[in-house]
């Protein structure tokens, strides 16, 4: 993984050059520079780079902005879902509305997302037009797929083929999005851009449910978020949805008593015992591998000279990811 290394330092380099923290007024750019300071693991923005390495012999370097743009776009909605689920903690620190206040954490999300076409066309003009529209296809996807996530809850019932397609929009855009931006940078043919773009949707699926799976099962310290945090939201994840479609009706009775439990210790400490009983571990946990396994096998299929070792490798290392 020193090719990733490198490539993340590159982009923490390019981050740090920015000097948000520098500009005025000081109290819109500092909660900026706060979202991006390098303990984020810049997973879109190395899809972006490693793609374009993968179809070009040209050094990935020269796409670090188009990269960038990737990034700040990934961060502006971040800053608004934390708003929207009133999390309280992001990559283990208070999220931008908890440390300043919701008016600032509106305003600098919005910021950021104003900086991304700039950055996004900077290298590659001649292919401006092409970038922009993908872009802002995948931004109107993103918003649609949060606003399907923000009805969830009013639902009585969710099927789990609707939860897919929520984070299929939500989280999966991004890195389909994220591979696809890459290789057109790189001059791919459209097929190759469609075909990099489903990898991603598919390695996006499989990373949000694994990110459900790690919020009720992962370790605090590592996860870096608030562990149980969508359990005591009582937010209809694939393990929730997955609890009420298998259980029986006596279970499905204390699963609805458990999420009326104001105390949050015991509600997750409960949920997670009848999670534990159905199984549902063990299940998310398949569900997971069928959907890296799409992506890995897709990639395989790819000619060798459209692919490259080290995003094979890093598939494989965002599968393995404890946090």
């Amino acid at each position: 993984m020193d090719k990733i290394s490198e490539l993340r330092n590159l982009l923490n380099s390019r981050i740090a050059a920015l000097e948000l923290e520098k500009r005025k007024p000081v109290s819109l750019y500092e909660p900026m520079a706060y979202v991006l300071e390098n303990n984020a693991k810049r997973i879109r923005p190395l899809m972006v780079l490693l793609a374009f390495g993968s179809v070009s012999e040209l050094p990935e370097n020269l796409c670090l902005d188009t990269a960038l743009a990737v990034e700040l776009l990934h961060n502006f909605t971040l800053i608004h879902d934390d708003i929207m689920d009133q999390a309280p903690v992001r990559r283990g620190k208070p999220t931008v509305h908890i440390r300043w206040n919701t008016d600032t954490a509106i305003l600098s999300g919005d910021a950021l997302f104003a900086l991304t076409y700039p950055f996004l066309i900077s290298a590659f003009p001649d292919k401006a037009a092409k970038l922009v529209h993908s872009f802002s296809s995948y931004v109107l996807e993103i918003c649609e797929g949060q606003m399907l996530d923000m009805e969830l809850p009013e639902k009585q019932q969710v099927t789990i083929h609707e939860y897919i397609e929520m984070i299929r929009q939500k989280t999966a855009v991004l890195l389909g999005g994220s591979l696809a931006i890459g290789a057109m940078a790189g001059g791919a043919e459209d097929w190759i851009v469609d075909e990099y773009y489903r990898i991603g949707e598919a390695l996006g699926i499989g990373f949000q449910i694994q990110d459900d799976l790690l919020d009720a099962f992962g370790e605090p310290e590592k996860f870096g978020k608030q562990t149980g945090g969508d359990i005591i939201e009582n937010k209809k994840t694939f393990l929730l949805i997955r609890a009420f479609e298998k259980a029986n009706a006596d279970e499905k009775i204390a699963l609805n008593e458990c999420l009326k439990i104001s105390n949050s210790e015991e509600k997750v400490q409960k949920v997670l015992e009848l999670f534990t009983k159905l199984g549902i571990k063990e299940e998310t946990e398949q569900e997971v591998k069928k959907y890296f396994l799409l992506a890995s096998e897709a990639l395989e299929n790819l000619p060798k000279e459209f692919t490259s070792e080290e995003l094979k490798l890093f598939i494989q290392h965002i599968f393995f990811r404890e946090h």
